[in-house]
């Protein structure tokens, strides 16, 4: 059922129109209105766009042309696109849904179509000078210039100046010589003339002694030094006088030196002090030779000394102002000649200015007993004494471990408190004796002695000091401690 209201066409369901628009040659204005409301007003869904293509695809609804400025925005039109013009652009399209499209672009006045091999320049458009078609194929069109480059038949042409030194020819470029010039062209390439070269050349001789020429036909230049006698007469000699003298012939170019006499040298030389001089022969007194003996009063050095052998000093008095004595002999001898060690002030050593001394051979000692000024500490001593000894002595109110460099006679305070005295290692000081004493009377504070590591005393680890001023002797073998 077809009805036609109000310039619009409704389409109700379940009916399918097939008609032929003929856009362009017939205009239809209003609106398509489809009762299902796929098509309401002159709005188009991507649906129904969809199903309007697949109709034209299918061949019911042909379009035989469509106008110059009908748009179908992002759709394709499809096979059923007969011809597309517009006047500037495409001119000409043409798609008959099966063969190959042909088009024809216009372009300012010149036209480019596809051709066989791909896109063909038909026509076109240049100015006097630029590009310009030369039976379909693009040319480089040139000023007609006297000089620089011109268009030929067979491309590019270098134009010449006719007064250069270059000439064109049909196979290239050729240098053009000119006469006379010294330069030739044959066939090789350029080549010199030496005549003509030599012919610009010239020397001169400006005088001096020797000589210089130049020979123009062989080019040759030609040096010759000065003579012996040019060169001997240049050379003078001056004696200054003083001794000896000093000549020189110019005949022979020789020079003459003759040294100053011996009556002239020793006039030169004169005595000195301790030195004498006789008839060039110098004398000190005494022979100096490496094999001789020699004696002087007194003498002074600055810097090493260094005697190879035997040194004897007699004297009374060797001083040495050196801040360390080093002596590499391991024995040194006091008393060489002496009978006995019976002397006024002994044989030994004085430290200082009488501050100390140990010396034998003073005293009621004299050849029994070294006798020292001041008193002697070691860590031991080894043989029978005789006098007083007197050892150093350390207090001890707390735990510690017992350091004998402190004293070997060791006294404990326990007023304070319990005192544990641990013995040091007894590895080393086999016959060290060590005394110990409580001196407190605060019996209710114990003191006790523990060996070193597993070392015993009498076999026990430990000795306890319970009654007030208890004390015991200890004695090392190198490995225990033992109760004397």
């Amino acid at each position: 059922m077809f009805v036609m209201v109000d310039s619009a066409i409704n389409i109700y369901g379940g009916f399918k129109m097939a008609y032929k628009f003929q856009i362009g040659a017939a205009t239809l204005s209003g609106s398509i209105n489809v009762a299902d409301g796929a098509i309401s007003g002159s709005a188009v869904s991507d649906t129904l766009a969809s199903a309007i293509i697949s109709e034209i695809d299918a061949g019911e609804i042909p379009i035989a042309k469509l106008a110059a400025d009908a748009t179908i925005s992002g759709k394709s039109l499809g096979g059923t696109l007969d011809s597309l013009t517009d006047g500037n652009g495409i001119t000409d399209f043409t798609y008959n849904g099966s063969g190959a499209v042909a088009i024809s672009v216009q372009l300012n006045g010149s036209t480019l179509s596809n051709g066989a091999s791909g896109l063909s320049l038909n026509s076109v458009y240049v100015a006097s000078d630029g590009l310009e078609d030369d039976s379909g194929k693009l040319r480089v069109s040139l000023s007609g210039s006297a000089s620089g480059l011109n268009r030929d038949s067979g491309g590019i042409k270098v134009a010449l100046s006719s007064s250069g030194g270059l000439e064109a020819l049909n196979d290239g470029l050729k240098v053009k010589v000119k006469a006379a010039s010294g330069i030739d062209l044959d066939a090789d390439g350029l080549q010199l003339d030496d005549a003509y070269l030599r012919g610009k050349v010239s020397a001169t001789d400006a005088g001096g002694d020797g000589s210089f020429a130049y020979n123009n036909t062989t080019g040759v230049f030609t040096y010759t030094g000065p003579s012996a006698a040019e060169a001997r007469a240049h050379v003078s000699v001056t004696d200054a006088g003083g001794d000896g003298s000093l000549a020189y012939a110019p005949g022979t170019g020789i020079f003459t030196y003759t040294g100053p006499s011996a009556a002239e040298v020793r006039a030169h030389v004169s005595a000195g002090t301790g030195v004498a001089v006789s008839n060039g022969q110098f004398s000190i007194g005494q022979a100096v030779a490496t094999s001789d003996s020699v004696t002087f009063q007194t003498g002074s050095f600055q810097g090493d000394v260094v005697i190879t052998g035997d040194l004897t000093v007699n004297g009374d008095t060797v001083t040495l102002n050196t801040t360390e004595l080093e002596v590499e002999d391991s024995k040194i001898r006091i008393g060489k000649n002496a009978v006995n060690l019976a002397g006024s002030t002994g044989y030994g050593f004085e430290i200082g200015n009488n501050y100390a001394s140990l010396v034998v051979g003073n005293g009621s000692d004299v050849n029994t007993a070294f006798v020292s000024s001041l008193e002697i500490k070691a860590s031991r001593f080894i043989g029978d004494m005789e006098g007083s000894l007197a050892e150093s002595v350390q207090t001890i109110s707390a735990d510690a471990t017992l350091d004998l460099d402190n004293g070997t006679i060791v006294l404990i305070n326990a007023a304070g408190g319990d005192v544990t005295l641990t013995l040091p290692a007894s590895a080393g000081k086999s016959g060290k004796v060590i005394k110990i004493k409580r001196i407190d009377s605060a019996t209710a504070n114990s003191v006790t002695l523990d060996g070193n590591a597993s070392e015993t005393m009498d076999g026990a680890a430990t000795v306890a000091l319970d009654s007030a001023f208890a004390g015991l002797s200890l004695i090392s073998n190198g490995a225990n401690w033992f109760i004397l």
